[in-house]
Parts: C-alpha cells; structure tokens; sequence
C-alpha cells in the first residue's frame, strides 16, 4: 500500500502533522484557496503560540503544500495566509498569489489601449495577456483584483494565477499540454467515481452577441455561435439561440470577433459536464488533458480538457483529486 505524506511549509518552519488539507484551484475563479488544519500544539517555553506578535504564524506569510506517496511528495499549492482560527485544531485559510491583488486600492483612468498596458497600470506582479485592445476604463478606489473580475464580466476575460504567474485573457491556453490517462472500470482502473454526462455544443445553442459603440455614435454588432462545432462569426443575427450579450466601446471589428470568439470558447462546447474523482497520483491542474477509458461507457472515451481540480488530504481519510472535465481536444 502507498503511504500517504504531507509537508507543510510557512517561512522557514517546517512540518509534517497535518490533520487535514483542502485545496480549490481553477480557471472560472481568480484565487485558488487551501485549507490546512494542524495539531494545536506549537509551544514557545511551555506555551501555545500560534498567532499574534510572538506568533508562529500570521496573516500574509508565505506557505507552501506538498502532498504524495512516499517518496514523491509533489507542490499542491503555493500562497499567503489569510486567516488563522485557533480552537482544538489551527485552521490555516490560504489564498495564492491573488492575495496580494487584493490589497491595495488603486484610483486610475485608462485611454483605450492595450491590455498588457493596462494589466502594468494596475499591478507589478509577473502576467502573461493575450493580444487584445480595451475601450475607456476608469478605476475608482478599486484593487486589482476587483478591477479583473470586471475585466471578465466587460470584456469576457478570465484571469487566473498559474505557476505564480497572472494570465489575463483565456481558459485554456496551447501551450499546456500535458495529458493525463485515466481508467473507469475494468483492468487497470484508476477513478473511485465519476458522474460524466455527455454535451455537445449544437443542442446548447449558444450564441455570443458582441456590440461595440464608436465615438461617432455608430455600433458595431457581431455574433459567435457553433456550427458543426466549429465557431462561426457574421453580422447577421441568428433566428434563435441562447443570447449572452457582450458591450465593448470602442472595438474594430476584428478585435469584436476576437473577443466574443473567446466568451464563447469560455463556455461549454462539446465534452463533458461532471467529474471523476481519483487518487493523488497522477497530479493534475486546471489546463491540463485528462484522456477517459471505458469498457463499459465506450461512448465516454476521448480527450477532454481540465476545468478545475478540488484537492483533498486527510487522517483516515486518504488523498483525493476531483477533476472537473468540460470541452472535448479538438482534434
């Protein structure tokens, strides 16, 4: 049987008995989360110290989460603490990087310009934007983080910390490749559970609707919507279809059609609605492929893109990944 291990890391100070451990981490919110819960039992000359000024532990220190199988404890999470509860057990609440975008307010007004100008304008922290131009923006007494979630709700920007980097723009990006294999029944079977319901993009009828005002006071209006499950974008207006309306000033229309072609891509296209639920081996994050085998669900198996991953670690209770699967690899 595997042994289970994890390694807890805050400052300098490390250490091994962890009662249990949550983690959250995916593209559809900005801040993936942990919590830790350890033994009540850091003692500084015969005393139990954990928070305050002599305290081992305090808001915005820096942690780090391992967990595994003997030998191969792998990085789980990397962050600040946010909060600290002290009762029978310590629970630790953790944020990663977004914590730091959540600080400071910032009072700012944008010309339309680009947006890896913008994202310097409003943080110093390592990003990575795609290849976009934003209207008018003004910024009232709001953090940086505040200032992203209306980047998502305006423009259909998502952002989201990977490898302690910022990323601005899509949920997927082609440089994550990595592809994981998981089995649901038979020889070699490698998920506890799952609950995979099929989904294909025509019976959605999604239909993204992009309206740009131009400072002479004309609009430009242009539509996303699947056809064969390949993206189709025109001028003219569907007879039907499941709205969701996209206002942007200011746009040409090649950036428009950018732009609503990734709202639409942000939504659920053919794939998978659902999740498997697996063991700590193999680690997986939100980006990555997770291809499904079946004998008996035949109609399950093919490649399917990684939404979000819930991490969990426990006494008693073992190591656990629920992966979220949605759109299908295009092939």
């Amino acid at each position: 049987m595997k042994r289970l291990q994890a390694e807890i890391t805050i400052n300098e100070t490390i250490f091994n008995g962890v009662n249990s451990v949550d983690i959250s981490s995916g593209w559809d919110f900005l801040t993936d989360t942990c919590t830790v819960l350890i033994p009540n039992k850091f003692k500084r000359e015969n005393k139990n110290i954990t928070v305050g000024e002599d305290g081992f532990f305090k808001r915005g220190d820096e942690i780090t989460v391992k967990l595994g199988y003997f030998p191969n404890n792998e990085i789980r999470f990397q962050g600040f603490i946010r909060k600290i509860s002290v009762n029978d057990l310590i629970t630790i609440e953790c944020e990663d990087l977004a914590f730091k975008l959540k600080q400071e307010a910032i009072t700012k007004s944008f010309k339309a310009t680009s947006l890896t100008e913008f994202i310097k304008g409003i943080t110093n922290v390592k990003f990575e934007a795609v290849d976009s131009q934003l209207g008018r923006f003004r910024i009232s007494n709001s953090t940086p983080a505040k200032v992203l979630g209306e980047l998502k709700k305006t423009y259909g920007l998502i952002s989201y910390i990977k490898d302690k980097v910022l990323r601005v723009g899509l949920a997927y990006y082609d440089v994550d490749t990595i592809t994981h294999n998981f089995t649901l029944d038979g020889q070699g079977a490698n998920v506890v559970s799952s609950n995979l319901e099929f989904v294909d993009s025509s019976e959605l009828n999604i239909v993204v609707s992009g309206e740009s005002k131009q400072r002479d006071g004309t609009i430009i209006l242009r539509y996303a919507y699947y056809e064969a499950d390949i993206v189709k974008l025109t001028s003219i207006k569907p007879t039907s279809g499941n709205f969701d309306t996209v206002k942007i000033p200011e746009q040409t229309e090649k950036d428009l059609d950018n732009f609503i072609k990734n709202h639409l891509e942000n939504r659920l296209s053919t794939g998978v609605k659902g999740s498997i639920t697996a063991f700590l081996e193999p680690k997986v994050i939100h980006g990555d492929y997770v291809t499904i085998h079946s004998r008996k669900f035949p109609e399950k198996e093919d490649t399917y893109r990684v939404k979000s991953v819930k991490t969990t670690f426990s006494i008693g209770g073992g190591g656990r990944q629920e992966i979220e699967l949605e759109r299908k690899k295009s092939k």
